[in-house]
């Protein structure tokens, strides 16, 4: 009886160690399954994470580029963007002397002191003007030449070894392309800089005055959405390599951001005819 009973006992231990190992084995694998998945999320995560900071700091990066390439045009075309203002008497009919003041924009395109502008900010031909360049010196300025079919003007002043822009090439512009307008805005606000873009080519428009002066057709205009106001007249349209392709000229009061720039190939034309060293 003893033997029998030795051998039950043998028998239910033999078939209690198969069950306990296989809840073992089933405890383990749950433990490292829930320990692999724990593991396993944290890097899913930790990979969602840098790949969120990949994306995030590329369209930083775009950002601080773009921001980078005009910051970096403004500050090569800017040094030699100057204001204008132009100051003249005259008498009306009852003999009292009445003073008019205007005020536009140039740019110097030499070291030697020639400026471009447009020719309707320098058109009182019994005005004075004065340069003010950006280090705040003021010089008398005498006018060059005229080109009274694109609204062109040159001046001089007398000083040397002085900031001048580049010119670039506006024949090789693009719609959409962006493009900074440099400017005396207001008359008041020297150097102002705003950013827009290429809007369209080739316009004609009919120009004419806030004073209600005279009306001149101007062809193979760039139209463009940059902001521009009075005062802004004659300044530089610059791109993003710091280039002048065009100079800012007129606006349509009827619209929302539309405004037009002589092509700065235009301008060297007529700076060849009148400059003949100019390069």
């Amino acid at each position: 009886m003893e033997d029998q009973d030795n051998r039950i006992d043998i028998e239910r231990n033999n078939r209690v160690i198969p069950y306990k190992l296989i809840l073992a084995f089933v405890i383990s694998n749950i433990f490292f399954s829930v320990i692999g998945g724990f593991l396993g999320a944290s890097l899913f995560v930790n990979n969602q994470k840098q790949s969120g900071n990949v994306v995030t700091n590329a369209s930083a990066q775009q950002t601080v580029n773009e921001n980078s390439a005009v910051i970096s045009s403004v500050k090569q075309a800017s040094p030699a963007v100057v204001s204008i203002s132009g100051k003249s008497q005259s008498v009306d009919f009852f003999g009292n002397t009445q003073s008019s003041q205007t005020a536009g924009t140039g740019f110097l395109v030499s070291k030697d002191g020639l400026i471009l502008t447009n020719k309707h900010v320098v058109s009182d031909s019994n005005a004075t003007y004065t340069v003010s360049t950006s280090t705040g010196k003021q010089y008398n300025a005498k006018i060059q030449a005229l080109d009274n079919n694109n609204d062109i003007a040159l001046l001089k002043i007398d000083a040397n070894n002085l900031p001048y822009v580049v010119l670039g090439n506006s024949a090789s512009l693009q719609i959409g392309q962006e493009a900074i307008a440099i400017g005396n805005a207001l008359g008041q606000y020297q150097n102002t800089v705003t950013v827009g873009v290429i809007s369209a080519l080739n316009r004609s428009i009919q120009a004419g005055s806030l004073s209600g002066g005279g009306v001149e057709t101007l062809n193979n205009m760039l139209q463009i959405d940059v902001a521009i106001n009075p005062g802004n007249s004659g300044g530089p349209l610059v791109n993003l390599d710091g280039q002048v392709i065009g100079i800012n000229t007129a606006i349509d009061q009827q619209g929302q951001s539309i405004g037009f720039a002589i092509p700065i190939n235009t301008v060297k034309t007529f700076l060849q005819n009148n400059t003949p060293l100019f390069l």
